[in-house]
């Protein structure tokens, strides 16, 4: 998929993703400087990680922060689905888009982020981590924010399939 593929599924301005791209906060795999005249092509994995980042920054994020908190979402998918076998169908950064659960990222006051979902199904409650400061892989204890924002994973991985 082409970059202006992805805004116009997405519902993104182009020039948001330009600026990204410009910034050289890309997705892995992805060249930093393609030669003149050539577009990038985006796998399903790397514009889904993209997708994370410019919805973010649409939503007012800064593009470093929306870029940690896509790795962050990233990791923890791929804890939750593939380790634990939660939603093993569900691997959205290799570019397997398919699930039919919910799966969510809330940021808690620009600092906290946790991954949300009813994949696991402890008896019809949702599985909620606990909160990470960004850039941390250790929990924080008794993190309560004032303001969460959520971004939907299902509904993004819908949109670009």
């Amino acid at each position: 998929m082409q970059v202006g593929e992805l805004c116009r599924r997405l519902e993104v301005a182009y020039r948001h993703a330009r600026y990204v791209l410009e910034e050289e906060i890309l997705p892995a795999g992805v060249d930093p400087a393609p030669d003149r005249g050539n577009h990038r092509q985006l796998d399903a994995g790397q514009a889904f990680w993209l997708g994370i980042v410019l919805k973010l920054k649409e939503s007012g994020f800064r593009t470093p922060l929306a870029a940690e908190i896509a790795n962050f979402t990233m990791e923890g998918i791929r804890t939750l689905s593939q380790r634990l076998s939660w939603d093993p169908g569900f691997r959205p950064f290799q570019g397997m888009l398919d699930t039919e659960y919910q799966w969510f990222v809330e940021v808690g006051d620009l600092k906290y982020i946790r991954i949300e979902t009813n994949a696991e199904g402890l008896k019809g409650q949702p599985y909620v981590s606990e909160w990470f400061p960004v850039g941390s892989r250790r929990a924080a204890k008794n993190i309560v924010p004032v303001v969460t924002i959520r971004l939907d994973l299902s509904r993004l991985a819908q949109l670009l399939r």
